[in-house]
């Protein structure tokens, strides 16, 4: 139960990390696709 715990605690951060990324990349392209 200890190790299911934690691997779902990895996933959430995982998942947090990458949504993360993804919005800083976005809106790194929004603000190229603005400036041109």
């Amino acid at each position: 139960l200890g190790q299911l715990l934690h691997t779902g605690g990895f996933q959430d951060a995982a998942y947090f990390k990458t949504k993360l990324l993804l919005r800083n990349s976005f809106q790194v392209s929004l603000n190229i696709y603005l400036k041109l």
